[in-house]
């Protein structure tokens, strides 16, 4: 059984890179606004290190506590669990 604690952003966020906890502050703006400009430039938003290694330390502990609850499935499906799009490019996330 796991304990539960109390935490905040700083606890799992690299708030320093990714100021998730002040988007009206100039910084947490840009950040946004970066974050957008991916989005329509890439399609998607990468924040490397956007969890810091403590928290996926903790969180890779927990998912081994839990296998025994997981679902798994062989069903081939996008990210959405929406079937296939064969049309588009594989990089696509709703490829295969």
């Amino acid at each position: 059984m796991t304990q539960s604690t109390v935490i905040g952003y700083r606890d799992v966020v690299d708030l320093d890179r990714y100021p998730i906890d002040q988007l009206d502050s100039e910084q947490g703006r840009d950040f946004v606004a970066s974050c957008r400009e991916a989005l329509l430039r890439d399609g998607v938003c990468q924040l490397p290190g956007f969890v810091v290694p403590d928290a996926v330390d903790r969180m890779v502990e927990l998912a081994a506590e839990l296998g025994d609850a997981a679902h798994r499935s062989d069903s081939t499906h996008t990210v959405y669990f929406e079937p296939v799009d064969e049309s588009v490019p594989a990089e696509h996330p709703t490829a295969a």
